[in-house]
C-alpha cells in the first residue's frame, strides 16, 4: 500500500506542477511585450504652406501638413485674387496644394484653397 501512496503523491505532484507551469506562461503569454523602437531618419518635407513635417510613426512616414493656410503676416484670405482654378475637387482647404511653380513667384505669397469644390491658386490681399 505505501508504493500506491507514493505514486499518487507523485502523479499528484506532476499534475500541480504542469498547472503551474501552465499558469506561468498564459501569465507571460499575456504581458504586453515593449514594443520595437523605431529610429527615423532627420530629414524633412516641405509643405505647401512653407512649413516643414519630419517622419514619424513606426513606418516612418512624413507627417500630414497642416490644414490651415499659413499666410506672411500682413496676408490675409478676406480679400484675395485669382490666379487659376486647378482641375481638382475639394471639400476644405486642406485638401489642395499649391503646385511649385506658384511657390517659387515672388508677385505674392501664393496659396491654394478650396472655392466651390475645386481647388484654386490665389494671392491673398493684404490685412
Amino acid at each position: 500500500m505505501a508504493g500506491r501512496q507514493t505514486k499518487n503523491i507523485v502523479f499528484w505532484a506532476i499534475i500541480a506542477l504542469l498547472i503551474i507551469i501552465g499558469a506561468f506562461y498564459f501569465f507571460w503569454k499575456k504581458a504586453p511585450q515593449q514594443p520595437e523602437q523605431v529610429f527615423c531618419t532627420q530629414d524633412a518635407k516641405l509643405c505647401p504652406d512653407g512649413s516643414y513635417v519630419g517622419r514619424t510613426g513606426p513606418k516612418c512616414e512624413f507627417a500630414a501638413c497642416p490644414e490651415s493656410n499659413f499666410l506672411p503676416k500682413g496676408y490675409g484670405l478676406k480679400t484675395y485674387l485669382i490666379e487659376k482654378v486647378l482641375g481638382s475637387s475639394c471639400v476644405k482647404d486642406g485638401d489642395c496644394s499649391t503646385p511649385a511653380q506658384y511657390m517659387m513667384m515672388s508677385r505674392c505669397p501664393f496659396t491654394s484653397i478650396c472655392l466651390k469644390n475645386k481647388c484654386t491658386v490665389v494671392c491673398p490681399g493684404h490685412e
